[in-house]
């Protein structure tokens, strides 16, 4: 969902990243097929503006450590970035991933929908 500047939050039921489905191998910052249409979203505002610079800022629920989920959500935002910049062609210095953990939730982490919401990938204008 982006807001008028274009800038804004892709999450959804095709978010990229998530607890493998049997719970099994743990979160992960692999880009699930489902999010293509995002990051095809991501791609077209990016190379719309040329001059526009973004932060892709990867959170985490508030599962793990800090410095696990510190690194999980870095993972996460260069996961996109590299997509993005390999897949979609955008230019590489228009995008910096970003992990801020889970020191930034939208809502609360008591419940698995809350924590759903809270692992995220979001645009923020450098």
């Amino acid at each position: 969902m982006a807001n008028d500047t274009g800038i804004g939050r892709f999450t959804g039921p095709a978010y990229p990243f998530g607890p493998d489905p049997a719970g099994v191998l743990g979160p992960k910052a692999d880009i699930k097929p489902g999010s293509r249409p995002q990051l095809e979203e991501m791609a077209k505002l990016l190379k719309k503006d040329p001059r526009l610079s973004v932060f892709i800022v990867g959170h985490t629920d508030d599962r793990g450590t800090v410095a696990y989920n510190l690194d999980l959500s870095k993972r996460r935002a260069e996961a996109v970035v590299r997509a993005l910049a390999t897949e979609h062609n955008v230019d590489a210095r228009q995008i910096m991933p970003k992990g801020l953990a889970n020191f930034a939730p939208i809502t609360s982490n008591e419940d698995e929908s809350g924590r759903a919401k809270n692992r995220r990938v979001e645009l923020v204008k450098q």
